[in-house]
Order: structure tokens, then sequence, then C-alpha cells
């Protein structure tokens, strides 16, 4: 599960994942986002 935190078009990423491209599909996500304008990774991998 990914959990996602916006505040005034920044975003946190905080999650475990399990696969480099599970981190890069996160990333896609968040920055699809409308107005987004940063975003932040606190993901793991593991």
């Amino acid at each position: 599960m990914l959990g996602l935190i916006g505040d005034d078009g920044r975003w946190e990423k905080e999650s475990k994942v399990n696969a480099w491209n599970e981190r890069e599909l996160s990333e896609n996500v968040a920055w699809s986002a409308p107005g987004v304008r940063a975003v932040e990774d606190h993901l793991t991998l593991g």
C-alpha cells in the first residue's frame, strides 16, 4: 500500500515496495496528480 500525503502541491510518498519498478510506478502516479509541484520519496525497498 502506498501512502501519499499532499499539501499545497507538495506530495510525500511513504511505504515499502517490493521491487524497483513499484517505486518508479509510484513516482509516476504522484506526478500525474493535478497541481503537483514537488514529490518527496520516503519509500523503502524490501
